[in-house]
């Protein structure tokens, strides 16, 4: 809904009509919530929401089959700090060539993968800014919850949620 909010000007007269396109997931799309807060949204801001939704099978993107293989490449592994998510990614596809060599040249232009008509432009990956100078602290009772599941990991990624920051 913030889009709708950035894109639609406050004090609009006129009823403006929306059109949102999505795939066929049920528990994204297809659900009460979504459909109650497109209906809140359109009452507020006088305006008309239309959803459409994409022929099953037909909504296919690029990243969906990158997200299938590390998922694959999950089934069966203990993770014990995010980190592990880099190893477990890169390794997740060997053929035609590993997710990390596309990754990296799309990051220096050499490959970018986009369908024709997109008016997005890639940017490298170095030029974005950082979001936080330091990192962002969890609550005290999140930090609470790690500490008591270090009890269930080995003993050699204990510092890495003691090192967590928080308040």
């Amino acid at each position: 809904m913030d889009f709708i909010e950035v894109v639609l000007e406050e004090d609009s007269t006129e009823p403006m009509k929306v059109i949102f396109y999505s795939d066929g997931c049920t528990y994204q799309n297809r659900n009460a919530v979504l459909a109650n807060a497109l209906l809140t949204t359109a009452m507020n801001k006088n305006i008309v929401i239309e959803q459409k939704f994409l022929e099953v099978g037909h909504t296919q993107m690029e990243a969906d089959s990158m997200h299938s293989t590390i998922e694959r490449t999950l089934k069966n592994k203990d993770v014990h700090v995010p980190a592990e998510y880099i190893s477990i990614c890169r390794s997740a596809r060997k053929k035609p060539r590993p997710y990390e060599e596309m990754l990296r040249l799309q990051i220096f232009g050499l490959f970018a993968p986009q369908r024709k008509y997109s008016s997005v432009t890639p940017v490298p990956f170095t030029s974005l800014q950082n979001l936080y100078s330091d990192r962002p602290k969890i609550c005290a009772k999140k930090f609470e919850d790690l500490q008591y599941l270090k009890n269930t990991l080995p003993k050699d990624y204990h510092s890495y949620y003691d090192s967590l920051p928080h308040d």
